[in-house]
This record gives structure tokens, sequence and C-alpha cells, in this order.
């Protein structure tokens, strides 16, 4: 019911800001009364060495920027109770906004502070993204109140706290494995970037890595998170009502989809990895060979897109069912499998695209897994009857048509590489508008050929996205 909704949305969201709050003075408090010596420390630790301005500027941001832990922990909340009801746009407009705000502060740093006062430029950037954390909160605030007072008893959000409640308590129950899960998964990301300091020779890996990940990451959250984001308030509506069958048709819905898109994206970033890398970060110092490092640890990451993409779906299924202890259990044992093969890979000749690969290989396993914990939890995913059977085949067919007209996509733009500009590595000598315009054009005439060959091959995944536009273009009444 609306009413309960809003009282518990009232509670996590004023749990949540005062102990965010509690946890942003702590944490301020004790960083500004820790001694010079023991910042000299940590910092020395960590590679950065030990310099009294950069301490001095270090204390004078945290005060600022440490608040905006409270200000995007709400905003992701409320976000949340959006997506169930359906508006989608305002939480994935949120960090837009920020960047927005983020670069006009840049910006005034730049054009009102002298080049001879960068303590005072980073001070006034760190303010402008304290503003934009609260502008997406208020944007949020405003959106969800007018979304409430359409609802039946104009149900309102409150002040309160109560930790007594039994829900608020449910709802910690359940974020207790998934806050280790997504813990585990930091922890992972940090013990490759050691893992690539500490054994391959010489500067670069960590760079390399971060560079490949970053352009990995673009399709996966516009693929993989957009599409777990969209489908968790409907399977979790299903699940609520013990309807088993229902959350399982919508999951394989998903999941033909997400192939059907994951698998050019797929194949695209590893037949462009070349071009895409160069023109995104092929300038200054970025060399030859720090082009075709990150070319080759970018092509290790993408391998595991696909399997990325479909374990937010399933891992979705699980919270939908209140079942978070299954993916956690997954994330930790993925970790340990995840730092045996970095350490195998990485003294191979791959060097830090080894740790790259590591992971694809440890997405694809992690795939397998939770499918068939899946066909346990849930009797009707496993293929039994004739109908899912059908539907299983579907999912195979959505694969292969999405594999051929990839190949067909692939063959495209690679023609298109070497007629143009002879190599991929050729973009390294080309001008700025050159190597957008090349990119853009093979990405077009690609992309167009996936759509054409689809089309020839009447792929209803097609169909179905060219529907779901359509509806979304057209006015609501």
């Amino acid at each position: 019911g609306d009413d309960a909704a809003a009282r518990l949305v009232s509670n996590a969201l004023g749990t949540l800001v005062v102990f965010l709050a509690a946890l942003t003075v702590l944490v301020v408090a004790l960083a500004l009364a820790l001694p010079d010596g023991a910042w000299g420390m940590i910092f020395t630790a960590s590679g950065g060495g030990h310099d009294a301005a950069k301490l001095d500027l270090f204390r004078a941001l945290l005060p600022i920027l440490m608040p905006f832990v409270v200000l995007v922990c709400a905003t992701a909340l409320l976000g949340a109770a959006l997506n169930v009801h359906g508006h989608f746009f305002v939480p994935a407009f949120s960090p837009v906004l920020l960047n927005l705000v983020w670069l006009a502060g840049i910006g005034l740093a730049v054009w009102l502070v002298p080049a001879s006062q960068p303590e005072l430029q980073c001070l006034l950037v760190a303010g402008a993204i304290l503003l934009g954390g609260a502008l997406g909160l208020a944007h949020h605030l405003l959106v969800i109140r007018r979304a409430l007072r359409r609802g039946a008893g104009h149900p309102r959000l409150t002040s309160r706290v109560d930790l007594k409640d039994s829900e608020l308590r449910d709802v910690a129950r359940r974020m207790g494995p998934a806050i280790i899960g997504l813990g585990v998964l930091q922890i992972s990301v940090l013990l490759d970037s050691v893992i690539a300091e500490v054994f391959v020779a010489g500067d670069g890996a960590v760079s390399a890595l971060y560079f490949g990940n970053r352009l990995m990451q673009f399709p996966l959250a516009l693929l993989g998170v957009a599409m777990a984001v969209a489908i968790f308030p409907v399977l979790s509506r299903h699940a609520s009502r013990d309807d088993h069958a229902s959350l399982v048709a919508s999951l394989r819905h998903g999941t033909r989809i997400t192939l059907f898109l994951a698998v050019p994206a797929c194949v695209g970033l590893v037949a462009l990895a070349g071009p895409i890398v160069g023109t995104v970060y092929g300038w200054g110092a970025f060399d030859a060979e720090a082009h075709a490092r990150t070319t080759a640890v970018l092509v290790g990451y993408t391998l595991g897109l696909v399997a990325a993409s479909l374990r937010m779906l399933q891992t979705r299924a699980f919270y939908a069912l209140g079942d978070t202890r299954t993916p956690t259990s997954l994330a930790v044992r993925l970790v340990a499998l995840n730092v045996v093969l970095n350490l195998v890979l990485v003294h191979t000749p791959l060097k830090e695209a080894g740790l790259a690969l590591s992971t694809s290989l440890v997405a694809w396993l992690g795939f397998v897994w939770l499918e068939r914990r899946l066909a346990v939890r849930l009797p009707v995913h496993a293929a039994t009857t004739p109908a899912q059977r059908r539907s299983a085949g579907s999912a195979l067919g959505c694969l292969a048509r999405s594999l051929l007209a990839s190949a067909c996509m692939a063959a495209v733009a690679w023609i298109l590489v070497e007629g143009l500009f002879g190599r991929p590595s050729g973009w390294q000598h080309l001008g700025v508008l050159p190597r957008i315009a090349g990119l853009a054009t093979v990405i077009v005439a690609g992309g167009a050929t996936f759509v054409a060959v689809s089309a020839l091959m009447r792929a209803p995944e097609l169909r179905q996205l060219h529907d779901t536009l359509r509806r979304r273009g057209e006015p609501s009444g």
C-alpha cells in the first residue's frame, strides 16, 4: 500500500541520513585530529609521498566533500522508490545533473581564480560537487512528492526514525549480505591494481587496467545496469505475489533483449578496440606502447561483457526473491578464484591484460553457477515443459541471430577501418576531428549492418525494441 510504502521510505531515509551524518562528523573529526606524522606515513605507504601542501589541501577538502556521501546516498534511496513506481528518467538524470554542475564549477574555477592559486580552484570545484549533490536530492524529493500526491490517500514523506520498525529491520537484514558482496567486488578491483603494480615490471600497468576498464564500463552501464534497474521492480512485484512463472517469463524476456544488445556491443568493442582507444586516449604522452597495452586490456575485459550483463539480471532475480546471500556467497568465492587466476596469468606474456582476461573468465563462471542456482530456486526456470523448452530455445535462437548479425557488423567495420586508414594503428597519426569522424562513420555503418541483418532474419527482439521505443515516444494522454 502507498501509505505503508511512504512510511518505510520515510523511516529508511531518516535513519540513513542520521547514520551517514554521524559517520561524516566522525570521519572529519578523526582526519583533522590525526597528527601530520601519521598522515605522512599513510600518504607514503599509498605511493603519494609526504607533501605538507597536499596534506593541508586534503584537510580543507574533506569537510566539504564528506557530506556529499549523505546527499548521494539519500538520492539513491529515493531513486529506488521512484523506480518501483516506474519513474526511471529522474534517477538516470541525476548523475548528468551532477556532472553539469561539476563541469560548471571547473569552468568557474579556471575563469575566476588565477592559476597561481590551485588550492582555491580545488575548493571551488569541491563546492560545486556538493552543490550538485544537493540539487540532485532536491530534484528527487520534488518529483517523489508529486508522485505521492497523485496516489490514493495522498501519502507523504515525513521525518521519521524508528529503529524498532520490523520492515526497516528486514531491509537492514537483507542489506547485510549485499553490502558484503559489493565490498568484495571493490576489494577484487583493488587487488587487481595491487597485483599489476607488484608483478608487472615498469610503469603503466595500473593505468592500462583503469583506462581499459573505463571503456568497458560504458556499454555495461548502458546495457547490463540499465536492464537490471528497469526489470528489478517487475521481478519484485511478481515475487511478492509468489508468481514465479511470471517472474521467470520477465527474466527470460530481459535475458533475450540483453543478449541481443550485449553481443554486438562485445563484438564491436573487440573489433574496434584499437581505434576506440586511439580516439579517446591517444594524445600527448599516450604513446604506441600505451595504446597497445590499453587495447589488450580492453579486449580482455570486453570478453566478459555479456556474462557481466546477464549476471546483473540473475542477481536482481535473487534479490527480488529476498535472497541476498546466494549472490554474496558467489562473489566471495569468485574473488578468491580471480586472485589465483591473476597470479597465474600476470606471469604470462599477457601481463596486465591477463588480469583483465581473468576477470572475464570469472564472470562467465559466475554466470553459469548462478544459472544453475536459479534452476534449483525456481524449478520453473528449468526447461521441463514444452512451452518452457520453447522459451529456452528462443534464447538460444536469439544468441545465434545476434552472433551472426554481429559477425557481419564486425566484418563491415573492419573493412572500413582497413580501407579508410590502412590499419588500426594508423589512427594515431590523425587529428581530433578525423579520428572522431572516422570512428563515428565506422560505428554507424556497423550498427546499420547489424540492424539490417537482424531485420532480414526477422529477429523478434528487433521488433520488440522498436515497439518499446515507439510506445515511449507516444503521448501518455
